[in-house]
């Protein structure tokens, strides 16, 4: 059983139990479990573990290559900055031999490789995306459209109180899936038909482009949850 930790946690403080040692942790848990019984998740396979691993380690490659390039053209000093693009070269070389074993690391197993060519077909879901659906989201396609959208982070909350209708906003859920997702559905708004005229829709009627482009994004995480489910490859016009 795998829960998000700030949960118990904040069931713990719900319940007045401030203090925090390995017993009361244990205590807190057991009755976690007990009163809420969270649904158990399969521990991941081997390669399943590896390439979160890889693909966790190439979004920090990605992180440091972000902050170098920031920084050039900065320094006065010529051998620091010669210093900078050493490093950034580097770091890009070593980015290669990285997607280089990810892709490895995929065709060692049937049932990821499948999944991870049939993510691949759906426009607006690029190599990246693919491995990071299949790195941090292994529920997809398990779980019911409303669960995956908050595990991801962009189901919608309600903020009512009596005649008070508050706007709905997203929050919690995996960051790393949802910033990648944001991005795909940027893409997905321009070159994904289903995702473009959703889209357009949305803009016609009033809502703000980064509403709609959340939007998109829960749209388009339904459809992978729905085609990984079904076993069944992207088909745009009856999707």
């Amino acid at each position: 059983m795998c829960v998000n930790p700030a949960r118990p946690r904040d069931f713990a403080k719900a319940g007045s139990r401030l203090a925090k040692t390995d017993r009361l942790d244990a205590a807190v848990l057991a009755h976690y479990a007990q009163v809420f019984d969270p649904p158990s998740a399969p521990r991941p396979g081997d390669v399943e573990a590896k390439l979160a691993r890889y693909a966790s380690a190439r979004d920090s490659f990605v992180a440091e290559k972000t902050r170098l390039r920031n920084q050039l053209g900065l320094n006065d000093d010529a051998d620091l900055e010669r210093m900078h693009r050493d490093i950034l070269e580097t770091i890009e070389a070593k980015l290669a031999e990285l997607d280089r074993m990810i892709q490895s690391c995929i065709r060692e197993k049937a049932e990821l490789s499948q999944r991870y060519d049939q993510l691949r077909a759906v426009p607006g879901i690029g190599p990246v995306a693919a491995v990071s659906l299949l790195a941090f989201l292994p529920e997809l396609g398990q779980v019911s459209r409303r669960a995956i959208a908050a595990l991801v982070g962009v189901a919608p909350f309600a903020r009512d109180s009596g005649m008070m209708r508050g706007q709905r906003r997203i929050a919690g859920g995996r960051a790393k899936v949802r910033r990648m997702l944001f991005m795909a559905s940027l893409s997905a708004a321009r070159h994904n038909p289903i995702i473009k005229t959703f889209y357009e829709r949305l803009i016609k009627g009033g809502t703000g482009k980064k509403q709609a482009i959340i939007a998109c994004s829960r749209k388009l995480l339904t459809i992978l949850n729905a085609m990984v489910r079904d076993n069944r490859e992207w088909q745009p016009m009856s999707t």
